[in-house]
């Protein structure tokens, strides 16, 4: 049965009322959003070992090359419960929200937010960005005005997004996660097609953003030491190539205050 309201589920710490009560009013704003709030994992309250019942440290370890902050380890578990809520109901898809955005009530965001819903009902895994920055190869497909859905090849930002129950479910079948949140690149390599629209009908709101973005580090190149490790080098030296040869393009998101 085709969905007549889009699923939304909106990642919130439940001690921060005041971003719960600021995220309600914003989406509360567009009448078919059926929302529910997920209490958000906060890996730093929680520590390493309690995170580890959930969360493979080791094989973390292996693929990033670093160990990963703990509030990441809990955004990750935080979107993860998201897609098991998902598959546990009868919805073909989700819309994926963290509490730090806003909309820009300017754009055609009605419009953009219903031609994501159809676009996201694909029978292959499929998440669709509508908010981030990333590296494409094409020119992409117009959907409105100068909206573009593109097929990326690397992107970051898992802020607001659309997942269908094929993607969510391969997601949460891959095992234990070792994973940051927003790690297409490993979920495109998994077989995920993952797509973002461009520009985007949202912003970041500085005043209530996540303290851990600004902290994330790098993952540090080296020779690979197992058949995952040399994916993740290859992709990343195809994709460093592409870009000198100018044949892939990047589209950056714009982050400021409302």
């Amino acid at each position: 049965m085709e969905q007549t309201y889009i699923k939304t589920y909106v990642i919130n710490l439940p001690k921060d009322t005041e971003r719960r009560i600021y995220i309600t009013k914003e989406i509360s704003k567009i009448a078919y959003l059926d929302i529910e709030f997920v209490d958000a994992v906060d890996g730093r309250e929680l520590g390493k070992e309690k995170l580890s019942e959930n969360f493979d440290f080791k094989k973390s370890k292996n693929y990033q090359s670093y160990d990963l902050l703990l509030g990441e380890v809990g955004c990750t578990l935080s979107h993860l419960e998201c897609y098991k809520k998902l598959l546990a109901s009868d919805q073909e898809f989700a819309l994926i929200v963290e509490d730090d955005i806003g909309f820009k009530w300017n754009e055609p965001y009605d419009d953009i937010l219903k031609i994501s819903a159809r676009y996201i009902r694909s029978k292959k895994p499929l998440v669709l960005l509508n908010f981030a920055f990333f590296d494409y190869m094409g020119k992409g497909i117009s959907v409105k005005d100068n909206y573009k859905i593109y097929k990326t090849y690397k992107a970051a930002s898992a802020t607001i997004y659309f997942i269908n129950r094929q993607a969510a479910n391969m997601i949460v079948s891959a095992g234990p996660p070792f994973w940051v949140a927003d790690d297409w690149s490993l979920f495109r390599r998994k077989g995920i097609r993952i797509d973002a629209l461009y520009p985007s009908f949202v912003y970041h709101n500085d005043n209530s953003c996540s303290s851990i973005g600004s902290e994330r580090k790098k993952r540090t190149l080296r020779f690979p030491r197992s058949w995952m490790e040399f994916r993740v080098l290859a992709d990343e030296g195809f994709r460093i190539l592409l870009k000198k040869l100018g044949i892939m393009k990047h589209k950056e998101f714009i982050r400021y205050r409302e």
